[in-house]
């Protein structure tokens, strides 16, 4: 029993240091999870006479089932909290138009760059940030995680002649250096501390008065 769990526990990686946002396991363990979630989610959804579900319920799994076997895709649209079908070849046709009239093109180094530079401005402000607060950025920035962008449908306008809806490519500015904004506050407690502070206070600038102060 005792070499099983040590064997258990190989596939662990190093405890991440005190204040990291995410465990990173070792490559073995990693996909065990994520087998594990998929097999979770196949049972969820299996016909089980002893568990009663609700009508939205059935709804929605009989919708997900039919979706697997069509050529379709969900996309959620812009404004109205609404989804529209569409099928898979037109949303391939919709990001390659928007990528190609908007995109441009950034080498991995430029990424790798990027990261050491952000690594070492970390380095610069270390002093002015607490162990929880380092680990948190630097956990981050060496995850090198770029947000997937996401395709909305403006089913709030009109559709053109063949039916379709305009579409939007959504790229999310959160990228892993976004780990800085999150201690911002440290910025905002410094303008409080000057005598810019005394300004704002004479000028009596309540929440009901204005939102933006600049």
């Amino acid at each position: 029993m005792k070499g099983k769990m040590a064997g258990e526990a190989s596939v662990l990686s190093e405890p991440p240091p005190k204040g990291a946002s995410t465990f990173k396991g070792a490559d073995e363990l990693e996909k065990f999870l994520h087998h594990l979630e998929r097999e979770l989610l196949k049972m969820s959804f299996k016909d089980n006479e002893e568990i009663k579900t609700a009508p939205i319920d059935d709804r929605i799994r009989h919708f997900l089932d039919e979706l697997k076997l069509s050529d379709c895709a969900v996309m959620p649209a812009d404004k109205t909290n609404s989804i529209v079908l569409v099928k898979m070849i037109d949303c391939v046709k919709h990001v390659n138009v928007h990528l190609k009239s908007s995109a441009k093109t950034i080498a991995r180094q430029r990424i790798n760059e990027f990261c050491e530079d952000s690594l070492c401005f970390l380095e610069k402000i270390q002093d002015k940030l607490s162990e929880n607060e380092n680990n948190h950025i630097k956990s981050a920035i060496e995850s090198k995680q770029i947000a997937t962008p996401k395709m909305l449908t403006k089913d709030h306008k009109d559709p053109d002649k063949n039916g379709d809806y305009k579409t939007r490519l959504v790229l999310p500015a959160r990228n892993f250096a976004a780990g800085f904004s999150n201690v911002g506050h440290r910025g905002c407690r410094k303008v409080k501390a000057r005598p810019v502070d005394q300004k704002i206070k004479k000028r009596n600038v309540k929440h009901f008065v204005g939102s933006i102060v600049s």
